[in-house]
């Protein structure tokens, strides 16, 4: 309806895993913009939500300090294993495929403060700024279950062999692809709902090349 508002992200973890938490109340938000909730602290949730294997917290929720001890908080992120015939929206997965196809890089400004897309040189927080200069690839990966797109950025295209040097040269990027082209790797993705095709795709985290010797043992 054209009204603006705040929505705040974060992980949550305790001896057992890690969620990723979203907070829509303008009072939960402005504990943490009081400085009253922070990183690193113990929380109690209550009355939340779990949608796509996330927790939401509405006006109905809470969220306080705790006084809890935790012991070996899990940080680190843990992706199930699936095919691409089996991911649904929402879902943190490793997967292992090839890649097939390879479309030409997009690029965009981003502001040097936050991130933020920029727009004619303004960013919505920061105003005019210098902007960055970013690249993104769209792959098509199939591990022969089926076939799904996937969207890498800056720091994730150099993990597929193409370097941002390549990315500047069409010849050198039209070369380069072909090298690419058919690779087989392990992706970890956050798989979402591209509202405007209306189609499911991956948002690529990482790419590793396959290690035979590991991958003998962990089938073993």
């Amino acid at each position: 309806n054209g009204n603006k508002g705040n929505v705040l992200s974060m992980t949550v973890a305790d001896d057992t895993g890690n969620v990723r938490t979203v907070l829509w109340d303008t009072n939960h938000i402005q504990l943490f913009e009081d400085g009253k909730l922070k990183e690193g602290q113990i929380v109690e949730i209550s009355n939340a939500s779990v949608r796509n294997d996330e927790i939401h917290l509405s006006g109905f929720s809470d969220i306080r300090p705790s006084s809890e001890v935790i012991e070996n908080v899990k940080t680190q992120k843990k992706f199930f294993e699936k095919k691409i015939s089996e991911l649904k929206s929402g879902e943190q997965v490793r997967l292992r495929a090839n890649i097939v196809q390879i479309f030409e890089p997009k690029f965009f400004e981003v502001c040097p403060e936050c991130g933020k897309k920029v727009v004619d040189g303004n960013c919505n927080t920061h105003g005019k700024v210098a902007s960055n200069k970013r690249a993104l690839i769209t792959v098509v990966l199939d591990d022969g279950s089926e076939n799904m797109k996937g969207v890498l950025f800056n720091e994730q295209i150099s993990k597929i062999g193409i370097e941002e040097s390549d990315l500047e040269n069409n010849e050198l990027f039209l070369k380069k692809r072909e090298q690419v082209l058919g690779e087989e790797m392990f992706f970890t993705c956050n798989v979402r709902n591209n509202q405007l095709f209306n189609s499911t795709e991956m948002i690529v985290n990482d790419a590793e090349k396959v290690d035979i010797e590991n991958l003998i043992e962990s089938l073993r």
